[in-house]
């Protein structure tokens, strides 16, 4: 993430189905000092941009599920062009790239920065009815290490 320009003190969108690839994701981002913004896969069109401006992501990394490729290439335009967000695709290929890659620890200085009012991630929900989107903030998870925090925070 860092070679897509990803650095510290950021947050990375996440549209991806259950796979090992979400745990490895959430956990490489923290290791460099970032969070996931972990948004519904099945989110599409309004909603599905209205949790992206309010996560302020530079990076989207999506599904290659032909569902979620679906949804979210409906909206890729203006991901792109509009808000100036980059989108990857988990496939084949990246999974190459990826593998191909030499497994460097990164250093303490990614870290450095991260206090307990960093979110350890975001995850999106949705009311009953559908018609508002939250974020929950999760900032107490990792309380032991970064001090005390407010806990679990609700944004709309």
């Amino acid at each position: 993430m860092l070679a897509q320009g990803i650095r510290p003190g950021e947050l990375v969108a996440i549209y991806l189905m259950n796979s090992a690839e979400f745990l490895i994701i959430w956990l490489a981002l923290l290791s460099i000092g970032c969070s996931p913004a972990f948004l519904n896969y099945n989110l599409e069109g309004t909603a599905l941009l209205h949790c992206l401006d309010v996560c302020e992501a530079k990076l989207i990394i999506a599904d290659d599920d032909a569902g979620c490729r679906a949804r979210i290439e409906g909206s890729r335009e203006v991901i792109e062009k509009n808000k100036g967000m980059k989108m990857v695709f988990l496939d084949d290929e990246l999974r190459r790239e990826i593998t191909a890659t030499k497994a460097i620890v990164p250093g303490d200085e990614y870290r450095a920065g991260v206090t307990g009012e960093f979110p350890c991630c975001l995850i999106y929900t949705r009311y009953v009815n559908g018609s508002f989107h939250s974020i929950i903030q999760l900032t107490d998870i990792f309380q032991w290490h970064y001090g005390p925090s407010e806990g679990l925070c609700l944004y709309h």
